[in-house]
């Protein structure tokens, strides 16, 4: 995937008195993937996720405050290893590497 910047330009004049200032900032828009989770499954502590447009390298993933080991990932599966999760729900993101963009979140409920 090509990642694309798009320039926007944004010029503000701003009038105090007699003194005017043009001020110009350009702004780049990143392309994202739109990166989708559609299931989660725990046993013990690997938690494999299923979904789309993970990619292939340099995903992570966070499990609540943590940051689970991810040990495969491909575009539409993730295996990773969590550590223990205590009773209830916890917030998955899932991240793709910085230069491809995107993320998704979903919850995980442990009983």
């Amino acid at each position: 995937m090509t990642v694309r910047a798009i320039p926007s330009l944004l010029t503000l004049i701003l009038v105090v008195g007699l003194v005017v200032s043009v001020v110009s900032v350009r702004a780049y828009a990143q392309s994202t993937t739109d990166v989708q989770i559609s299931a989660l499954k725990i046993v013990g502590t690997t938690l494999t996720i299923t979904g789309k447009n993970f990619g292939t390298s340099a995903v992570t993933v966070q499990v609540g405050a943590g940051t689970a080991a991810v040990s495969s990932s491909s575009d539409t599966e993730i295996v990773a290893e969590t550590g223990a999760l205590a009773n209830g729900t916890h917030l998955v993101k899932v991240t793709r590497d910085a230069g491809a963009g995107g993320s998704a979140l979903s919850t995980l409920t442990v009983r």
